[in-house]
């Protein structure tokens, strides 16, 4: 993951200040069908996720390929990973975090956030009270009747 790391132009140093900066961690809250846990960094460069074992382990036995494809091309649309980490909490499970980079990163740009499956079932998510610092992804039906201008 270093060497990935290297090859965006991330140092070691912006890495683990951005993962241990002070203040706390955001929780993204989502109504993932995994279970995962999300976080956002406070300085809203990386998301955590929280992953289990099997999936660490398939992400880990593609790493090799997965930072080639990265580095044959660098401006692919394929999330950027960024690290693995454990965290061992006496007399409880082990938790496994993947680090992503956040295309949310820098977020003055962006007002809402959407996850488009393009389907209708279980496409609803309650968006955040007015005023809030809570950050929700909204879903495809929380999307109709809207649009986009890219400016």
């Amino acid at each position: 993951f270093a060497r990935l790391r290297r090859s965006l132009g991330m140092s070691e140093k912006d890495y683990q200040h951005s993962l241990s900066c002070e203040g706390f961690y955001l929780q993204f809250i989502s109504n993932s069908k995994s279970k995962a846990d999300f976080f956002l960094t406070n300085d809203k460069r990386f998301f955590l996720k929280t992953q289990n074992k099997r999936e660490v382990k398939f992400l880990l036995s593609n790493l090799k390929i997965y930072i080639q494809h990265l580095e044959s091309y660098p401006h692919s649309l394929l999330v950027k990973f960024l690290g693995v980490h454990r965290i061992k909490i006496p007399r409880q499970r082990e938790k496994y975090f993947i680090v992503m980079q956040s295309v949310f990163y820098p977020d003055e740009r962006i007002h809402d956030r959407y996850d488009i499956k393009g389907c209708q079932v279980s496409r609803w998510t309650d968006p955040a009270p007015e005023g809030s610092q809570i950050i929700v992804v909204l879903k495809d039906m929380n999307f109709e009747g809207k649009s986009i201008s890219l400016d």
